[in-house]
């Protein structure tokens, strides 16, 4: 399906729709951005007026029923993405969701099936994997630069957020192997080609509160005779949040944040990171970038798209055998 421009409709514009979508949206320029709706009518007419977009509704139904509407973005909190993704799925409008795709596997299948019922393309957001550090290192792979990757070492550990926890209280969300373990798991096996998980084991805890785990560490066993950790909080006593993603192979190691990258040549370790790198504080809005980029190309020339209802699905079997080993204490085969 050949698009001129795609118009999109966005749903939700508070948080990171007005940090990243509206402001990266609005300039590209294969992309419309002719459609807001927010259940705060006030607030949705607000910011319809500081990004100049001409329709403004306070229900999705109303919203969808816009006849030049190609693509819904969906930004509302995640106990709305599957009520939200389905209106707009069964109306014959593509999707894209931000992440977390959905609360459970349950919901994320029902939107993935209803996504092949009517053949429509859907994509969850996972920007990790569009920084252009993450994109230089998977092509290093690619190559064989590092041989056979043995070991993926990753985490994302943050400074005590309160706020985050209170919010998992107040909207009944999963906690931080949901909100942060989830992309930093995707980038990681996207990084080695997404080999199938064979096991996993996994502990979680809380320190601030009993609704949500804000500290988890997790092991899984991949095919070709890998292994990937992850370990994540949002509760630890550090001076300054970090992440990392290791990667150790037969003849080379590499690393994330930031980028270096060796590898073993005649016997010695040479230095083959690329001399040229953004500087960090542009990783995040380029990633989004990026990632906005890829999915209008691929919708408007009928390309694949990453991070589709395959990976997605991949993605919540995962979590469901992750959250398992966590509430029996045991290892727990990946279905």
């Amino acid at each position: 399906m050949e698009f001129t421009k795609v118009k999109i409709g966005i749903v939700g514009v508070t948080g990171v729709a007005q940090i990243t979508h509206l402001p990266i949206l609005k300039v590209m320029k294969n992309v419309e951005v002719v459609a807001l709706c927010d259940s705060d009518l006030e607030h949705a007419n607000r910011i319809a007026d500081k990004f100049n977009v001409p329709h403004v509704y306070s229900d999705i139904e109303d919203m969808l029923q816009f006849s030049e509407l190609d693509l819904v973005d969906i930004c509302t909190p995640v106990q709305l993405h599957v009520h939200n993704a389905l209106a707009a799925l069964e109306s014959g409008k593509h999707v894209i969701i931000e992440k977390p795709f959905a609360e459970n596997f349950v919901d994320a299948e029902k939107i993935v099936q209803a996504a092949y019922k009517y053949d429509r393309n859907i994509m969850s957001m996972q920007n990790l994997r569009y920084r252009s550090d993450a994109i230089i290192l998977k092509n290093i792979l690619s190559n064989n630069l590092l041989g056979k990757i043995r070991y993926v070492k990753s985490g994302w550990l943050r400074r005590n957020e309160k706020w985050r926890q209170l919010s998992s209280r107040q909207n009944n969300e999963s906690g931080v192997i949901m909100q942060l373990g989830l992309q930093l798991m995707d980038l990681g096996l996207w990084l080695v080609e997404n080999p199938r998980v064979l096991s996993v084991k996994a502990t979680a805890f809380n320190v601030q509160n009993k609704e949500a785990e804000d500290t988890a560490f997790i092991s899984m066993h991949l095919e070709k005779d890998m292994t990937l950790t992850a370990e994540i909080s949002w509760n630890m006593k550090f001076g300054k949040d970090f992440r990392y993603v290791n990667l150790i192979g037969e003849n080379g190691v590499a690393r994330l944040n930031p980028l270096t990258i060796y590898r073993e040549e005649n016997g010695k370790l040479a230095n083959i990171t690329p001399a040229k790198r953004q500087t960090r504080e542009n990783h995040y809005q380029h990633s989004y970038e990026n990632e906005f980029s890829h999915y209008v190309f691929c919708l408007s020339h009928n390309q694949e798209i990453q991070s589709d209802g395959k990976e997605i699905i991949q993605r919540f079997r995962l979590l469901d055998a992750i959250y398992k080993s966590v509430s029996t204490g045991k290892e727990v085969e990946v279905g």
